[in-house]
């Protein structure tokens, strides 16, 4: 969290108590938009945690495969 708040902080002005009142997903979302304003090539996403969903997927359609199958 101190990444976000010295990220936002140093590019907002904003104060902690400020940064810290406001919800997770709006940080995220400014700190994005901070990311790409800097670096045009700013990659979003998670390896692991995309690598996780892929495969939660597959095993959900795999089930409702066997499921429809019997």
């Amino acid at each position: 969290m101190a990444g976000i708040v010295d990220l936002i902080a140093s590019q907002y002005h904003w104060s902690e108590d400020k940064i810290m009142r406001t919800p997770f997903k709006r940080l995220f979302q400014y700190a994005r938009c901070i990311c790409a304003s800097h670096d045009d090539k700013a990659v979003f996403f998670n390896p692991k945690s995309d690598a996780v969903i892929a495969e939660f997927q597959r095993i959900e359609s795999d089930r409702r495969t066997a499921a429809a199958t019997n």
